[in-house]
């Protein structure tokens, strides 16, 4: 049909096959054995002709060298580059393709459910997916800006998507010791923007969980509920609750553009932040003692002010204590903006072993550089 007219039906096959056409438009497809690029397809079924096109059921397997070859210009162009082996049955139109009873395996992955593709291409489509394995990479989208870390897993997930965008309306699993439980509406690719999404996710050990920059994470058990909304422009973190032992984090961040640069709007509290509980294994500073008392307030390493220069912001931050492997900080206290490279301290307050500072003050580039004005007391 002109609607399958895409990349996948214009690659190069030989086919053997035994045909025996029957009353009333009904082709009798008793085996198929076929090569189509670089897969091989198996088929037995019927086909039917209609006035409205035509109609393809029975059982199909095909088997590859690589799944993102077999989608290639019918899904996402960067889907694992993995053998698979893939069984269902099948019923084909003109305007659909359904896969019921699917069973798809690769290297390190499986995956059994419901399959319909539809819309122009068969670009659309709805999933309703058993998913289990050695690890999620062997199924997600490359391009994902977010890879789960590489731990055994065991989901249920049901959603829709196209060539754009990938949606979930629940997800409830394992991910390796992980609980993991969304309800809603949550596009996942190609960015996060939840519309009435809630999320859970708890477990023993948040270094499950991957990593945060440079930093892995502690083998900690953790709780993390958030509600995620948002659109093409703007996504929201709402009613964000972290607890790890006595570690605590509540609060919100959404995400938007304004005037075509990121605009981050951030309110964040915590009775108490302790790094060395969190992150596996903070970067030491050269020449820093363990010793609160005899460790430097602020950095010796200069600062990597240039990230300003590509995000706008709005910060207020509340803190009761906060502990590093140098400093034991109190009341941590923060209101700041950030515009064009130009950061604005409304007001922050540090209590600790060296006294207690209040700053407000500015930070802008020059056409010699840098300048940074505080006024502390």
């Amino acid at each position: 049909p002109k609607a399958a007219r895409h990349e996948l039906l214009q690659r190069s096959f030989a086919a053997d096959t035994r045909l025996k056409w029957a009353p009333a438009g009904v082709l009798h497809v008793d085996s198929v054995d076929a090569q189509l690029g670089q897969n091989r397809v198996k088929f037995d079924g019927q086909a039917e002709l209609t006035q409205a096109g035509f109609e393809l059921s029975g059982g199909v397997s095909v088997q590859g060298k690589s799944l993102a070859d077999l989608l290639k210009g019918l899904w996402h162009d960067r889907l694992p580059d993995t053998r698979f082996q893939l069984a269902s049955d099948l019923q084909v139109s003109s305007s659909a393709i359904h896969f019921k009873d699917l069973a798809l395996t690769t290297a390190h992955a499986n995956l059994a459910g419901k399959l319909s593709l539809s819309g122009k291409g068969y670009t659309e489509a709805s999933f309703d997916l058993d998913a289990s394995g050695e690890s999620l990479h062997g199924l997600l989208p490359q391009a994902m800006k977010f890879l789960p870390n590489d731990v055994p897993f065991q989901i249920a997930v049901k959603g829709a998507g196209d060539k754009a965008r990938i949606g979930l309306r629940r997800v409830e699993g394992k991910l390796g010791d992980i609980d993991l439980f969304l309800e809603g509406d949550l596009q996942v690719y190609p960015s996060l923007a939840g519309r009435k999404a809630h999320m859970r996710v708890a477990g023993p050990r948040l270094a499950d969980l991957g990593r945060v920059g440079p930093w892995g994470l502690a083998q900690r058990p953790f709780r993390i509920t958030a509600s995620l909304r948002g659109d093409k422009t703007e996504q929201h973190i709402e009613e964000l609750e972290f607890e790890s032992g006595m570690n605590n984090l509540t609060g919100r961040i959404r995400r938007s553009d304004r005037a075509g640069r990121p605009f981050f709007d951030v309110a964040l509290n915590s009775t108490l932040l302790n790094l060395e509980e969190i992150l596996a294994a903070p970067p030491a500073r050269d020449g820093a003692g363990t010793d609160g008392a005899n460790s430097p307030m602020f950095s010796r390493h200069p600062l990597p002010f240039e990230i300003l220069d590509s995000f706008d912001a709005a910060v207020s931050l509340k803190v009761d204590r906060f502990d590093t492997r140098q400093q034991s900080l109190r009341d941590l206290v923060a209101e700041a903006s950030m515009s064009q490279g130009f950061v604005r301290i409304e007001h922050a307050q540090i209590d600790s072993v060296q006294g207690k500072f209040v700053l407000r003050g500015i930070y802008k580039p020059t056409t010699e550089g840098r300048s940074l004005d505080i006024d502390m007391s």
